[in-house]
């Protein structure tokens, strides 16, 4: 019998064991105990004053800077006081627009994915946060192949008086789908449509231009063009874009050989007497604006004191001729809504934030610069169109990479920070307008040196923007409630702070609620109502807003 060994363990494995059983207990031991958990440091606080920078060679576009600290020491040198006490008018917002020759280029000559970046960095805070866009009703001076379209064109002496053959097709290709992407992204945005001629045939010279100002509307087809508006609102209204505002005519009495329409105060106040008529029975709520020219005083007033101001929402501008007679009309009649609805780099005597700043000092809500893209000839555009006009982005040929050019970030300064609901507030301005008139032309600009405006958001927040309009840097300071900060601005660039105030402005429901178009009493004893060129009588209509 062969005896089994006895196992002896070896000093290595006690040694191994021990280990093991210590281990153990060390593990259960720092498990009972409260874990140490090491924080990192804390933040340090940001200075108070954010500060938001697009240099004139786009090195900082748009671009985040170190922060600033108040300091109680009231600096030497220029100073700009804001005052939030005093407030202007209250803002409704900024953007450009989308007209036939953006929309195709945006369309044809970007990728979908490019096209969608692109829309994204126009109406998102992605990028500008736009929330007012224009677009042309048919034709404009921008469109592709410079062709003249409406929405009810006929044969040479052919008419249409009955609307059979109205048909929004040309814009459901490209215009309508690219307006519908951006209300999917900024479900704020107002859209507003302007007319550049009606279809030729209501017309005198039987033609969309107004060469030698023969381009007349004829009086038996002032109604007819009110319902052919109401067509227009209800198409868009019915392709998933409503029409919030609406011009019956840009640049009423410019004669050109694109698409324009001669047309008089008086003929205008017609037409928007029977546009509310019209508006009332189709149940529509689309604001109806005036105007919608240069900076022209004498157009304006007569307007408003003809039968047609308890029809319009308020009046239209350009910004060619300068902003400031709408500083001077504002004053006369402060519960007027003033929109700026066109003003287009290159076509000014202004830069883009020279333009904004001075057509917001003048008492605008709206800044709505001109076309949102073109190609690198600024085009496609009417031979005889805005060849100056100058885009927010350029798009090559060959589906090539779109480019943002300055006026897209300079427009960013204020679109970005300034809120809807924000109200301008008293602010030093350390520049002027000047304007010089002579028989020919008027001459206008902002005298050198640093131009701002300020504005109070609905958060409290309070934003200044400024602008170096001259060819060196300057110093300058700011101050509020006694506290001070200072900063050094070079040539031909636009920076805007932001800092924290007092409670801010309430927003109205009436800034841009849609209108109700209601009969209207007589305002003065035997005044009859309005009478069109044609004879007819609309009814007196007015436009109450349906936030009361």
């Amino acid at each position: 019998m062969v005896k089994a060994d006895r196992i002896v363990p070896r000093p290595g494995w006690i040694l191994a064991v021990l280990l093991l059983v210590l281990c153990g207990a060390a593990a259960a031991h720092a498990a009972a105990r409260p874990r140490h958990v090491a924080h990192a440091a804390a933040p340090k606080p940001q200075p108070p004053v954010g500060i938001f920078l697009t240099d004139q060679n786009l090195k900082h576009a748009l671009s985040g800077q170190r922060g600033l600290n108040f300091t109680s020491k009231k600096p030497a040198g220029p100073l700009i006081t804001v005052n939030p006490r005093v407030r202007y008018q209250t803002m409704l917002g900024f953007g450009a627009a989308l007209t036939d020759s953006s929309a195709s280029l945006l369309w044809n000559g970007t990728t979908p994915s490019a096209r969608g970046k692109l829309l994204q960095d126009l109406v998102t805070l992605r990028g500008l946060n736009l929330n007012f866009i224009r677009t042309p009703i048919g034709a404009s001076d921008f469109t592709v192949g410079g062709r003249m379209y409406s929405y009810d064109d006929m044969p040479a002496k052919q008419t249409d008086p009955k609307l059979a053959h109205f048909s929004i097709k040309h814009d459901q290709a490209y215009i309508i789908p690219e307006l519908k992407a951006m209300l999917g992204m900024n479900k704020g945005i107002d859209m507003f449509a302007s007319m550049w001629s009606p279809p030729g045939w209501m017309k005198a010279n039987d033609s969309m231009n107004d060469v030698n100002r023969r381009g007349t509307l004829l009086p038996r087809y002032y109604g007819t063009l009110a319902a052919y508006f109401v067509r227009y609102v209800q198409a868009y209204r019915a392709a998933g874009v409503p029409i919030w505002g609406l011009a019956p005519e840009n640049e009423p009495g410019h004669s050109v050989a694109y698409p324009s329409m001669e047309l008089k105060p008086n003929a205008e106040a017609a037409l928007i007497q029977d546009m509310g008529a019209d508006f009332s029975a189709a149940k529509l709520n689309t604001r109806i604006y005036g105007g919608e020219m240069g900076s022209y005083p004498s157009y304006f007033p007569f307007l408003e004191k003809d039968g047609s101001a308890s029809v319009m929402s308020g009046d239209a501008w350009h910004c060619y001729g300068g902003p400031s007679p709408i500083n001077d009309f504002a004053i006369k009649n402060p519960s007027i809504q003033n929109i700026m609805t066109e003003c287009s780099p290159g076509a000014t005597p202004d830069t883009t934030p020279e333009s904004v700043i001075d057509s917001l000092r003048n008492r605008v809500s709206t800044v709505d610069l001109w076309n949102i893209a073109e190609d690198p000839h600024n085009g496609p555009v009417n031979s005889r169109g805005c060849l100056e006009c100058t885009p927010l982005i350029t798009v090559p040929p060959k589906k090539g990479k779109p480019q943002l050019t300055p006026s897209y970030f300079q427009l960013g300064q204020f679109s970005r920070y300034i809120q809807r609901g924000a109200q301008q507030v008293s602010a030093t301005r350390l520049v002027k307008d000047w304007r010089t008139t002579n028989a020919k032309q008027s001459h206008y600009g902002v005298t050198t040196g640093i131009d701002d405006v300020a504005f109070q958001n609905p958060d409290g927040t309070l934003v200044l923007v400024a602008y170096n309009n001259s060819k060196k840097a300057r110093r300058f300071s700011v101050g509020w409630q006694g506290k001070y900060f200072s900063y050094t601005l070079a040539p031909g660039s636009t920076v805007t702070f932001r800092w924290n105030g007092t409670t801010g402005p309430s927003v109205s429901r009436c800034l841009n609620s849609s209108v109700n178009y209601q009969p209207a009493t007589q305002t003065a004893p035997g005044k009859a109502p309005h009478a069109s060129p044609n004879g007819s009588r609309a009814p007196l209509t007015r436009a109450v807003q349906s936030c009361r």
